[in-house]
């Protein structure tokens, strides 16, 4: 599991998108955008950059995120920026989480490397978890598929859509 920067950012008012406008996911650049109260909030991964504990916001990331946002949204090239922050993502190499038990250390149990779907997840990963500390095993869902002991053989597929 390694850590990796995400950065986002939040534009002045911006009414050409409408306020029922779905959340917008480019998977060629990653980039996505969703309305905010009356801005945008935009972001996508730099898939360049190498795994840091940096979480401070680039500028040069900046400009590279409005080049991709313009290609869907013209307008958005004028618009201000209000603010960006930065924060990680906690990534394993396939981009699922890892659940379970934790050989070698009696009574640790892992919930982590969700790849930025932490909080989509949170519900099931607290039921399963539950799950496991009463009952001894999983039953809502079979969680052997997330165990850490994947990443020493070939068993498993990455999840392809992670921005």
């Amino acid at each position: 599991m390694r850590p990796y920067r995400r950065q986002i950012y939040y534009t002045a008012s911006f009414p050409q998108v409408p306020d029922a406008a779905p959340m917008v996911v480019d998977f060629a650049s990653s980039m996505y955008f969703r309305r905010e109260g009356p801005g945008l909030l935009l972001g996508m991964t730099d898939r360049s950059e190498p795994s840091s504990f940096r979480t401070n916001t680039d500028d040069a990331f900046l400009a590279m995120l409005i080049e991709h946002a313009v290609r869907r949204v013209p307008a958005i090239e004028s618009v201000g920026m209000v603010r960006g922050w930065a924060g990680l993502y906690d990534a394993t190499p396939d981009a699922n989480p890892i659940l379970g038990a934790v050989p070698g250390l009696d009574g640790f149990i892992m919930a982590a490397g969700f790849s930025g779907h932490g909080f989509m997840h949170a519900p099931a990963t607290g039921q399963l978890l539950a799950e496991l500390i009463a009952d001894g095993a999983a039953h809502t869902v079979d969680i052997g598929p997330f165990a850490l002991g994947r990443f020493q053989s070939a068993e498993g597929s990455a999840e392809q859509n992670v921005i």
